[in-house]
């Protein structure tokens, strides 16, 4: 109840401002990994750069796509490009992103965080 009420809270106030707001909503913790997996990568460069000499964005020749090991407070997430098929489908991600498709695992651990570690 109380997060319905912030969420309502947040949505009145930013619609007061001149942006395109379509909505709040908290996230499960596979797209919370799946989020990490692609900021990471996306920090390191590892989907596109720049390059001189085709003037323009590209795909790095040795695109050096990295897992992410989120550990949080209260749970960890774990996201990566598995070597094979995903077996579980509810543990699969698809994204397209700067004109590739990837297909990762992102999997959440909940009370596995480093504050639940610490009351074990």
């Amino acid at each position: 109840m109380a997060a319905t009420q912030i969420l309502e809270a947040v949505s009145q106030t930013i619609q007061k401002y001149p942006v395109s707001f379509q909505g709040a909503r908290i996230i499960s913790g596979k797209e919370e990994g799946a989020f990490g997996w692609i900021t990471i990568n996306y920090l390191l460069n590892s989907f596109t750069q720049y390059s001189a000499k085709e003037r323009g964005w590209i795909r790095p020749p040795s695109a050096n796509i990295l897992g992410a090991l989120d550990l949080g407070g209260a749970s960890t997430q774990i996201s990566f490009i598995p070597a094979g098929l995903i077996a579980d489908p509810s543990e699969a991600v698809q994204f397209r992103l700067y004109g590739f498709d990837y297909n990762i695992y992102s999997h959440s651990y909940l009370c596995y965080g480093q504050n639940q570690a610490f009351q074990r």
